[in-house]
């Protein structure tokens, strides 16, 4: 819902011609669970199909807009995440089926650009979120017993990283370097009667 500054173009394209409401409906438009959305003359789908983790493009298009800012805060939201077991002696003898899985799995892998912004930003800069899942879910489960399960998943997840929760949200409330130098400015201006907020 922005558009890149004159002379910038961006690798994504997009308007600012669209509502908040249909721009979330095209990027949470998965396959096999919802139809593509049809905005002008795009056809979009679940944004996860190009970038399951799209905090790299996020930072990509930030840097974009404001070129001459620093990245005060970036929170990466995941869904969860299983632990990953990989039997040799399958892998070695598997089917076409299970190949495809294993493509699919890799194309849509979050934590690959998660280990890269760990790696890139700082540590009071960057906060991952993304709980481990006592069993893999479904898109679309209903079951009680496993809704009730993702819950306890998250909440255990939640105690076991209060800190860096609490760390990410103190880093949010801060005012950014612009943020306080504009603040200071409209004091000074204030003190020689120059100021007068609307």
């Amino acid at each position: 819902n922005y558009e890149p500054p004159a002379g910038r173009d961006s690798h994504y394209r997009g308007s600012t011609g669209h509502y908040l409401w249909q721009a979330i409906q095209a990027s949470a438009a998965a396959p096999l669970y919802f139809e593509e959305v049809k905005l002008d003359n795009f056809v979009l789908q679940d944004g996860g199909v190009i970038a399951n983790n799209p905090t790299a493009i996020g930072i990509h298009e930030a840097k974009l807009l404001w070129p001459e800012e620093r990245l005060h805060c970036v929170v990466s939201v995941g869904n969860g995440r299983s632990v990953c077991v990989a039997y040799f002696n399958q892998l070695k003898f598997s089917n076409s089926l299970q190949k495809f899985n294993r493509i699919v799995d890799s194309a849509t892998d979050t934590e690959a650009v998660h280990m890269c912004m760990h790696d890139l930003l700082d540590q009071n800069v960057y906060f991952r979120l993304n709980p481990y899942m006592s069993s893999p879910y479904g898109l679309d489960e209903i079951d009680p017993k496993k809704l009730e399960q993702m819950q306890n998943d998250a909440k255990l997840y939640v105690r076991r990283n209060i800190l860096k929760i609490e760390d990410a949200a103190a880093r949010l409330l801060q005012p950014t370097v612009l943020q306080r130098n504009v603040r200071r400015f409209e004091q000074w201006m204030d003190e020689k009667g120059m100021y007068s907020p609307r």
